[in-house]
């Protein structure tokens, strides 16, 4: 969860980087994945997409910006691009499937960026050797 920041085009940052990046990529690649058999747009989202909240008055949140809010409104936005996307898909019969998934919970050193509120919620829920059955591990 990142400081605010946004990019040259001012866009908040994380907004930017895990939405629009993502719709930008998709809609590159389409008509390439619309010529193959089995084509696949997975996008990976959050369960904080369920206290996201879009505004689109003010998708930088440059009104009031709180990370955690950001980051669940970008996790909420790529679960509405991609609903919408599979339904224009299969609208148009297309063989491409859109579809979404949580891959659940990685213990890395993003963690420290959030200034301890999620890293609190981690470490009450997850403690000690039972965290590597419930959360998967990386190296960074």
């Amino acid at each position: 969860m990142p400081p605010y920041a946004v990019t040259q085009e001012g866009f908040e940052l994380q907004f930017s980087t895990n939405y629009f990046g993502h719709f930008v990529l998709t809609g590159l690649l389409l008509p390439r994945l619309l010529e193959a058999l089995a084509g696949r747009v997975v996008s990976v989202s959050h369960l904080a997409h369920r206290v996201g909240h879009l505004d689109l008055g003010d998708l930088s949140c440059a009104e009031r910006y709180r990370s955690i809010a950001a980051y669940a409104q970008s996790k909420l936005a790529i679960l509405l691009f991609t609903y919408e996307l599979q339904r224009r898909l299969a609208a148009a019969e297309a063989t491409v499937k859109a579809l979404a998934a949580h891959p659940g919970g990685t213990l890395t050193n993003l963690l420290r960026q959030t200034g301890g509120s999620i890293e609190g919620e981690v470490e009450r829920h997850c403690s000690g050797v039972s965290c590597n059955f419930k959360m998967q591990t990386s190296v960074l």
